[in-house]
């Protein structure tokens, strides 16, 4: 049987949304074949406003419950009447003719590519049995995402399989239904999924049609329906008190509707097989919570489909956002307490590293606003431009265009020719500078992000913006001459021993020499001759050739790798692939774990950092061109990551240290990079995987 789409909507006073999710449905690329709308005893126009839309939609069918079919005893919601309005619908029909049954609120706006998209997830992956759009809630004047765990399908918007739907048993009528069927979905060995990159608007806050705080007592009765235990509903209602309005009385309300229920002994899910899943679930969500590590995500389906689960949801985050959000080093931007610490070096980097390692996050405090870093957008064109798809090609492309000709509008305006700079003031151990001040690390970035795009559409101009970019390193960012060789610094006019700042600039210009300027060559080879002198018997570089720059780190030293790796394919300098390989050795033995947890330092795995974790991958995926072994340890690295510091709404923690965990998703610094790093394992993969098949067929 061809796809067919059965969708039903349960409705009853919606006369102020139903329009909207009218014209939601209709712009649909693939509409749905039948929609059944069941209105549930409406009093307050919302059939009349149906029936006004039903003449010009041939797949719009429109059914009355019976008079007192579902009656109103207080509470909708807690007694299921959504539920069994919405089987009251399917009974209008024969399932069997369709093969994808879906349940859509009356407050649910899609949009139009939400089917087309659903039905193509499905195809991918023959496992999918529930599948389901992110939820947007508006927050003030911007609609934002309702966290909720990749694998759970929260009810307002989803698709089951038939073949899912008739395993689980159907719809049930009870409070908790979506848990109930998201759980029997994996028991039965389906896949559940969330998918950012489809999201729907809730046209007003989950669970509040009949007010806010009986939407949070009855989350937390369904809690106790389904068996979660008492330890995390006491945590649960701690986090309700701190994220939702009335803060602090939605957190007892949570509480109290669960304790209630106990109370009232309400009738729980009656299965222990049931019960000891949702259990083992908890529990390792506790684990991941508290730092203990090893396991897998917990995530169905093989590694390349949580791949691109991954990747889809960081990229529909990252533009949703317009690529804004915080950033660990931005404490500097704080408006509020701290005109007295800012007058000396001290006092600034006290204020940077309190804003970096608070746990909380003290910037809505302190009058930090989220800001656009050039280092992000670099990185999100970089991404947009590898082969690897993960996007409908037109579309990747249209974004591509969008962010390659955003990161252009953020060049420096005061230099002629192109660099950039990071969004805060920045005060370091080495040196201060300002936000309007060009560093190497953001305009290298850039340089090679424009590459990339070049590289990936041929459009000139692109080209140009590089070889400005490389005329502005080269004549403002002149090198130090430190026998033997001389080095780049990181700003204008500085003369600090950092590699990572030398190799960057020395892989940019590389690159660029590849594009026929070879007037860098010489400079390339002072610089390359700068780093590669200094590297240590071992194969390691420190951070910088300084008493206090004297460490060894992991996601610096995969810096440096990377531009080694670009200096020896652009060949430039025949030295750096030899010292590539030591490097990459040591680097490999002493900076990950064995079950590929992404160290810090050399000698010491904390803090455990998402920039870590996402360099580690980037370059053994790079690498594993040369050494396929390297692509098998960029998956572990990934599995790692994604069992132990993936958040429930799909984002990544900042860091984890010994005793707490940081779990701001940054934007830069864990979700953009990460974002990168995965559209190279993809990349990798599917270049290294078809290498392998070839030597084995040949």
């Amino acid at each position: 049987m061809s796809e067919r789409v059965l969708l039903i909507s349960p409705v009853r006073d919606e006369g102020e949304n139903i329009d909207a999710v009218v014209e939601g449905v209709e712009s649909q690329v693939r509409p749905p074949d039948l929609w059944i709308v069941v209105d549930d005893g409406s009093v307050d126009g919302t059939r009349e406003k149906l029936d006004a839309h039903a003449g010009r939609l041939p797949y719009l069918r429109i059914v009355s419950t019976p008079p007192d079919f579902t009656r109103d005893k207080g509470d909708r919601l807690a007694a299921a009447a959504p539920d069994r309005a919405w089987n009251y619908g399917l009974r209008q029909v024969d399932p069997g003719e369709f093969t994808h049954l879906g349940k859509l609120d009356g407050d649910i706006v899609l949009p139009p590519e939400f089917l087309a998209g659903m039905l193509e997830r499905f195809r991918e992956d023959s496992t999918l049995g529930m599948a389901g759009g992110a939820i947007l809630e508006l927050e003030g004047d911007a609609w934002k995402p309702l966290r909720t765990p990749a694998d759970h399908v929260t009810a307002p918007a989803r698709l089951y399989s038939r073949a899912c739907f008739e395993a689980i048993g159907g719809m049930p009528e009870r409070l908790g239904a979506d848990v109930i069927t998201t759980t029997y979905a994996k028991l039965n060995d389906f896949r559940t999924a969330t998918f950012t990159d489809l999201p729907v608007r809730h046209l007003r806050h989950i669970g509040t049609a009949q007010g806010a705080l009986r939407g949070r007592a009855r989350h937390g009765a369904y809690q106790y329906i389904v068996h979660y235990s008492l330890a995390w509903i006491l945590l649960r209602s701690l986090m309700v008190s701190l994220r939702f309005r009335p803060y602090g009385l939605s957190g007892v309300w949570f509480l109290g509707g669960y304790l209630g229920a106990a109370l009232r002994r309400m009738p729980r899910v009656e299965d222990p097989e049931f019960r000891t899943f949702v259990r083992a679930e908890q529990r390792a969500r506790f684990e991941r919570a508290l730092g203990r590590h090893g396991g897998r995500s917990g995530e169905n389906g093989d590694r390349r489909e949580r791949l691109l689960g991954a990747i889809r949801l960081l990229e529909d985050h990252g533009n949703r956002q317009g690529w804004i959000g915080p950033d660990p080093y931005e404490g500097l931007n704080a408006t509020r307490f701290i005109s007295l610490p800012r007058r000396t070096p001290l006092g600034r980097r006290l204020i940077m590293q309190v804003v970096k390692r608070s746990p909380l996050d003290l910037r809505p405090w302190l009058g930090i606003t989220p800001s656009r870093n050039a280092a992000t957008v670099a990185w999100a064109v970089s991404a947009y431009a590898r082969g690897a798809s993960f996007l409908p090609a037109d579309l990747q492309r249209q974004r591509l265009g969008q962010v390659t000709a955003l990161l252009a509008s953020m060049r420096l305006p005061d230099w002629e020719d192109a660099c950039w700079s990071y969004p805060f003031d920045t005060q370091s151990r080495v040196f201060f500078y300002a936000k309007t001040d060009p560093n190497t690390i953001a305009t290298s970035f850039a340089g090679m992000a424009l590459l990339d795009a070049y590289e990936a559409i041929g459009d000139e101009r692109l080209l140009e913006l590089a070889r400005s970019t490389g005329r502005f390193l080269s004549a403002n960012v002149p090198q130090t001459v430190d026998p033997p060789g001389a080095r780049f610094g990181y700003l204008v006019g500085d003369e600090s021993p950092i590699h990572n700042a030398n190799t960057h600039v020395c892989a940019l210009l590389a690159r660029l020499v590849a594009h026929g300027s070879e007037e860098y060559l010489p400079v390339i080879r002072e610089g390359l001759t700068w780093t590669l002198e200094r590297q240590r018997p071992d194969g390691s570089w420190p951070y910088g050739e300084r008493e206090d720059l004297d460490w060894v780190d992991g996601f610096h030293t995969g810096y440096v790798l990377d531009a080694l790796r670009t200096c020896a394919d652009a060949g430039v300098d025949d030295r750096a692939e030899p010292a590539w390989r030591r490097g990459l050795e040591y680097w490999r033995a002493n900076l990950f774990g064995a079950d590929g947890l992404p160290k810090y330092y050399d000698n010491e795995p904390y803090p455990i950092d998402t920039q870590c974790g996402a360099q580690g991958i980037q370059t053994l995926a790079l690498a594993a061109e040369h050494d396929p072994s390297c692509l098998e340890q960029a998956w572990k690295v990934f599995e790692w990551m994604l069992a132990n510091m993936r958040r429930e709404d799909g984002l990544f923690y900042f860091q984890r240290r010994r005793h707490w965990v940081n779990p701001i998703p940054h934007m830069r610094w864990t979700e953009t990079c990460m974002f990168l790093a995965l559209v190279h394992l993809l990349e990798a993969e599917k270049r290294v995987g078809a290498g392998l098949q070839a030597a084995g067929t040949a």
